[in-house]
């Protein structure tokens, strides 16, 4: 079978954005593309955006989907081969967690990152229309994270109930926490205060949803009612 050759300036693009991420660069490129898609996680006071959240399940279900969708061209470029032997390699692509909870939802997130990688096919048809393929992959992902064919947050239904109390906001509810300083949105500023709903978001999004916001999420604490 004769292999699929690049032209040389898509080879020099490749390497450009693939090849100079390596494992430990590979996440916080993976949450660009998240954030560029519009999926931008939700910040804590004591956590941040992309940990156990809709980036996080970006991250796990784009790395591995642009890994799968390379992995056909490894015997066509040199550096393109070792990138993936590097990425094989890596214990921690999507910086996978050591915690029963959160290690659940990420396997399940890559796993529907390999489901949906580009075919060979697709991903020639990128190339020889100089279009992007990182960018489709990104598109079917982020579709995957709002469609919540991805595990989100700990606390979805898919999980063992025990990990429910994890979450990082659980019950779904948080109240919204400001700066309090003059840098802070005026629309921010009348929503500091207010308890919102992760599957309600007000006007504009979560907490950094909106550019260069500042602003955190307290999770409202979930107790049980106690029977006399």
């Amino acid at each position: 079978m004769k292999l699929f050759r690049f032209p040389e300036d898509v080879i020099k693009w490749i390497k450009k954005e693939l090849i100079h991420n390596g494992p430990f660069d590979i996440a916080a490129w993976a949450e660009k593309w998240g954030k560029e898609m519009g999926i931008f996680g939700i910040e804590t006071k004591s956590t941040r955006a992309g940990i156990d959240d809709d980036l996080d399940a970006f991250r796990h279900a784009f790395t591995s989907a642009v890994i799968v969708a390379w992995l056909p061209f490894g015997d066509t470029d040199k550096e393109i081969a070792d990138w993936l032997g590097e990425m094989n390699e890596h214990k921690s692509i999507g910086l996978d967690s050591a915690l029963e909870c959160p290690k659940i939802m990420d396997l399940h997130n890559n796993k529907i990152g390999r489901e949906l990688a580009p075919s060979n096919t697709e991903m020639i048809k990128a190339f020889m229309t100089f279009d992007n393929p990182h960018r489709l992959i990104a598109h079917r992902i982020a579709a995957a994270v709002k469609a919540e064919e991805t595990i989100n947050y700990l606390d979805d239904t898919r999980m063992p109930i025990k990990c429910f109390g994890e979450a990082k906001v659980p019950g779904g509810e948080y109240i919204w926490r400001t700066q309090g300083d003059d840098k802070v949105r005026f629309e921010h500023v009348l929503h500091e205060g207010k308890t919102f709903s992760l599957a309600n978001p007000p006007p504009g999004g979560h907490p950094c949803g909106a550019y260069n916001c500042r602003c955190k999420a307290e999770p409202v604490v979930v107790r049980e009612k106690i029977k006399n």
